[in-house]
């Protein structure tokens, strides 16, 4: 992500789902990115980013931003 400079945690959030608390992360790097892959693997969750929903099965969650 920053041509093998550490990476800096700007901040984290846990967030309650129907599926159980996911951990996002916050990271600055040169591209904005949001680190929250180890928990939606562990849960097998897929994040649409198309449509911004979080699918498990039959289960659809809207990703609402305010």
């Amino acid at each position: 992500f920053s041509n093998s400079k550490p990476i800096k945690l700007l901040r984290f959030i846990v967030v309650s789902t129907l599926f159980n608390n996911i951990t996002f992360y916050i990271l600055l790097t040169n591209t904005p990115f949001l680190y929250y892959l180890k928990n939606i693997n562990k849960l097998r969750i897929y994040f649409n980013n198309i449509n911004n929903l979080l699918i498990k099965g039959d289960i659809i969650i809207p990703i609402i931003y305010k």
